[in-house]
């Protein structure tokens, strides 16, 4: 948001906007935020500004200065939509805090702990319990390898079946068909599709970073040729 002597300024934001829904279609700016201990006056002039684009814009601020309690759960922001009272016998505009909460995936969870805390790679104890997630499905993996070796060599007729073995095969086959839903495959998907999603990102993202360095250099080589032929 770009602001000229504390007014919006409308057309760059118009023009973020669109750029923002060509690539998010599905999604909608909810509000802005600030810095501070407390709204002011100024805050409460911008937000009227961003009604614009917004019917019901939320204010979130965010306090730098707020020692945060992670026992209690306090946060250090605060999350506000503007109401009208009455005060001395005339309508007024201020902020009212709203109650709110976090939701976050497990993938959200490790990439902020790390920020947060500034930690090295593998130091995160949610990067721990995904490396031993890991560790456990590899394993599963490994075993349901083994059996279906085990199977196939007993269709092919090169071992002799023990039917303790394949009772115990069945069993464990029996309880497939209780995650066999549509609820369970929709919920699959969906965190199947996010983390190959991530996996996309993250690839464009490298691939934009070696480009720009590329770019960098590319400038730094041709700096003389640039200004003689003038801005492209």
């Amino acid at each position: 948001m770009l602001l000229v002597d504390g007014q919006v300024d409308t057309e760059f934001m118009k023009t973020r906007q669109d750029q923002f829904f060509r690539v998010f279609e599905n999604c909608e700016i909810l509000g802005w935020y600030a810095t501070g201990s407390s709204p002011s006056s100024s805050d409460l002039h911008i937000h009227e500004q961003i009604e614009i684009f917004n019917e019901s814009p939320l204010f979130l601020l965010l306090n730098p200065d707020q020692k945060v309690t992670t026992a209690q759960g306090d946060l250090a922001f605060s999350v506000m939509e503007t109401v009208i009272k009455i005060v001395n016998g005339k309508p007024t505009t201020t902020f009212s805090k709203l109650r709110f909460s976090i939701e976050t995936t497990e993938m959200e969870r490790i990439g902020v702990d790390h920020v947060a805390n500034i930690t090295l790679p593998g130091a995160s104890p949610y990067a721990t319990h995904a490396s031993t997630l890991h560790q456990s499905i590899k394993m599963l993996n490994n075993r349901i390898a083994i059996v279906k070796f085990y199977l196939e060599d007993l269709k092919a007729g090169k071992i002799k079946g023990d039917q303790s073995i394949l009772r115990e095969i069945a069993a464990v086959c029996q309880q497939l068909p209780a995650i066999d839903s549509e609820e369970f495959t929709t919920e699959f998907f969906t965190e199947y599709n996010d983390a190959l999603l991530l996996a996309y990102l993250s690839s464009i993202t490298k691939a934009s970073n070696a480009l720009n360095e590329m770019l960098e250099k590319f400038n730094v080589s041709h700096d003389r040729q640039l200004r003689r032929r003038g801005p492209f």
